[in-house]
């Protein structure tokens, strides 16, 4: 009796819950590659970020701000991971987070899911830690 007392209330939970965790929206924003291909910059990020805060965008849902390809450095660090590139991105990504979020925006990052990042030669993914073989995107 126990055990179905549980299906029970499990069966009348379950699309409570469910309603609980959907979004009235798909994640939307704007990613830096569309316009900027690998060659993003910190300045870029920020004028677009600014750009849909000032046309309203933001208030339409538009909350997920994401440098795409070419926001990380040519080499890894000396653990191997992913750094910023600090030519391109002097600030580094936490001073960048931390505007978007000044902005109400969510702060996306892209890394492409193989040695290299699509349409690139040089600019490591996030597979491993060899950028001496290319996958296909």
């Amino acid at each position: 009796m126990h055990s179905t007392v549980a299906v029970v209330l499990a069966s009348l939970v379950s699309p409570l819950a469910a309603k609980n965790v959907k979004s009235a929206t798909p994640p939307m924003g704007w990613n830096t590659y569309n316009a900027y291909n690998c060659n993003p910059s910190e300045q870029k990020v920020k004028l677009n970020a600014q750009g849909l805060v000032d046309l309203g965008l933001k208030d339409l849902g538009y909350t997920i701000v994401t440098p795409d390809c070419g926001w990380n450095a040519r080499t890894r660090d000396s653990t191997q991971k992913l750094q910023w590139n600090t030519t391109l991105f002097p600030s580094g990504g936490k001073v960048l987070g931390d505007y978007l979020h000044g902005l109400g925006l969510k702060f996306g990052l892209y890394s492409g899911a193989g040695y290299l990042q699509c349409g690139s030669q040089d600019i490591p993914g996030s597979l491993g830690r060899r950028k001496d073989s290319a996958t296909k995107c």
